[in-house]
Formats: C-alpha cells, sequence, structure tokens
C-alpha cells in the first residue's frame, strides 16, 4: 500500500513538474519511491497498535506530532534521532528538495548524499525493532 501511494505521488510530481516546469530529477525520485517505502514501513506496525489500543483519533493526532517533528528535525545534526525524519532527510539529495517543500540550492548542506546508507539502515533496524515488538503485543493480546 506504502509503495502504491508513493507510485502515486511520483506520477502526479512528474506530471506535474512538466506542466509547471519544476526540475526534480526523474531518476532521483523512482530511486526515493523506493527508498520511500522502505524508510516508511516502520509506521504501519506502530499505527496498527495505536489504531487498536487507543482509537483512531489518537494514532492521528500521534501519527501528525510525529510528521511535524520530523519535518523540524530533519533539517538539524540530529536527524537521525527520529525516525520520521529520516525519509524526509533521505529525500534532500535525491530530489532536490528540502523537508519543508522548497528547492534546495546548490551547495546547501542537506544534499549530502552521505546520509542515505544511515537512514536506510535505522529504517531498517526500526522496522524490525517494532514489528517484533508489537507483534509480541498482538500474540499476548490474543492470548487472552
Amino acid at each position: 500500500m506504502i509503495l502504491f501511494s508513493n507510485v502515486i505521488v511520483f506520477a502526479g510530481a512528474t506530471l506535474g513538474g512538466f506542466l509547471l516546469t519544476t526540475h526534480v530529477p526523474v531518476g532521483g525520485a523512482l530511486i526515493a519511491v523506493l527508498f520511500l517505502t522502505v524508510s516508511e514501513l516502520w509506521e504501519i506496525p506502530v499505527a496498527l497498535f495505536l489504531s487498536e489500543r487507543f482509537g483512531m483519533i489518537v494514532n492521528l493526532f500521534v501519527c501528525l506530532f510525529i510528521t511535524v517533528s520530523g519535518v523540524v528535525i530533519s533539517q538539524t545534526r540530529i536527524w537521525y534521532v527520529l525516525v520520521s525524519a529520516i525519509p524526509m532527510r533521505m529525500m534532500c539529495p535525491l530530489l532536490h528538495v528540502l523537508p519543508n517543500g522548497l528547492a534546495a540550492e546548490a551547495g546547501n548542506p542537506l544534499l549530502d548524499t552521505g546520509v542515505i546508507v544511515p537512514g536506510m539502515c535505522l529504517s531498517i533496524i526500526w522496522f524490525v525493532f517494532v514489528t517484533v515488538l508489537f507483534l509480541k503485543w498482538f500474540e499476548r493480546r490474543e492470548v487472552k
């Protein structure tokens, strides 16, 4: 589902870029779709847990807070601390777009490609961790 929605965003952004003469590298955008899909997988078990345990409204507000925090933190040196900042930070060198949506100027430190591999590794580790954690929670819940 995440891959499908990322492909739709990619198609819309590519088409919109041609119509509005905005330049987003198509090759970088294709890679960005794959990286976004992998780096956002952690959200699935977290959202399932929040929704099941606290309800949809709490889930919505927690996810909103996490996303806004990610936008703020992704532009700092501690971007790797908050998992929601990782995908936003990785998109800077791939799409040449800042987390706030503005075009990145040449020479901007956020265009450093050295954040991609650590970001992917952290995202995968976090995904495995929360999946195992919430899988245990759901298993205990089913036993009762």
